[in-house]
């Protein structure tokens, strides 16, 4: 007899469906790997830009601390904080209106607040003063509005002629101006 024997089929049939069954967990292991690969390249493909612009983002960030303190200088300009009370505002502002008036030659027979609608985060501060005096001084008022910060809006204007006309006269003015005042609510 010869030593090398011919196996049967089934026994071939069994050694590599035992074979196979013990590479199916790693064959499993492998395909599971794969998949988690593949969702791992899609996700860094959905990141990779948004990361590049938070890298842009960070790079231009003195540019943005810049900016934000040119816009805060720019706020201060135009509106009161919101630290200040909209009494404490409006005080302020109609000192300032009222000096405004009086140094140009005015004289101010009063300054009423009214209510405003509010804009969002800014608060509006309406203020109604009267005043009389000439022709003149109206330019020279105006210019004072002008340099007054937190800015003073001015939103309507009533001038009417006090008395009659006369060429060789400077017109006496009689009227009223409505400014408003902004300050932020946060």
């Amino acid at each position: 007899m010869s030593m090398l024997r011919r196996t049967s089929p089934k026994i071939i049939a069994l050694q590599v469906l035992t074979v196979l069954l013990f590479l199916l967990p790693f064959a499993g292991v492998g395909v599971y790997v794969w998949q988690k690969h593949l969702k791992a390249e899609r996700l860094v493909a959905d990141i990779e830009p948004r990361h590049a612009r938070l890298q842009g983002i960070l790079a231009k960030q003195e540019d943005f601390v810049v900016a934000t303190k040119l816009a805060q200088g720019l706020t201060n300009a135009f509106v009161f904080p919101a630290a200040m009370e909209p009494t404490q505002a409006l005080n302020e502002s109609q000192q300032k209106l009222k000096a405004a008036f009086t140094e140009s030659g005015f004289n101010v027979e009063g300054i009423t607040v009214k209510e405003a609608p509010d804009a969002g985060d800014i608060q509006r501060l309406k203020m109604v003063i009267r005043f009389d005096g000439n022709l003149a001084n109206l330019h020279q008022a105006l210019l004072k509005l002008r340099d007054i910060t937190p800015t003073m809006l001015v939103e309507t204007v009533n001038i009417v002629n006090q008395g009659q006309f006369k060429p060789a006269t400077i017109p006496r003015l009689v009227g009223s101006m409505e400014v408003v005042i902004l300050r932020a609510k946060k």
